[in-house]
């Protein structure tokens, strides 16, 4: 498994990115002490001057928080956060590293642009379509509406 994070796709659609978090985000709510062997890699028990273990899920999951799609932030940020919250000193000593390495710096670079996180403006566009008529609504320009703001 660990190639395919450590060494991503050339994904070039919205949808390829969606589809690629969405799968580093499903390895990462569905980890446990039985799987976890699979998305660690490295030493078994790091010692000096060896490689620390190393967790390629979580380092994908890290270069995917600053995506332009919504959609592939969200999954990231699932993926970060249920490889945090495992309690397993095997995980916790092969994510440190990136999180010292890589997950500081973008967070800090993130705060600092105003691209990946625009400010809030208030206003609001919404699809119109229901539960019946969903799928035909999608194929009709004007199912957008105008952007107004929560007071109107």
């Amino acid at each position: 498994l660990n190639p395919i994070f450590e060494h991503p796709p050339a994904l070039r659609s919205e949808d390829a990115f969606a589809n690629y978090s969405a799968i580093a985000k499903h390895f990462a709510i569905h980890l446990k002490e039985s799987t976890m062997s699979f998305l660690l890699q490295g030493a078994e028990v790091p010692l000096t001057g060896a490689p620390a273990r190393s967790m390629p899920v979580f380092s994908c999951a890290v270069r995917l928080l600053d995506n332009p799609d919504g959609m592939v932030r969200t999954n990231a940020r699932n993926a970060i956060l249920n490889i945090l919250m495992f309690d397993n000193m095997s995980v916790s000593s092969a994510v440190h590293a990136s999180m010292c390495r890589e997950l500081a710096p973008k967070l800090a670079r993130m705060r600092r642009s105003k691209e990946v996180m625009p400010e809030r403006s208030g206003k609001l566009k919404w699809k119109r379509a229901d539960a019946f008529s969903g799928w035909v609504s999608d194929w009709n320009p004007l199912r957008w509406s105008s952007e107004q703001g929560l007071a109107q």
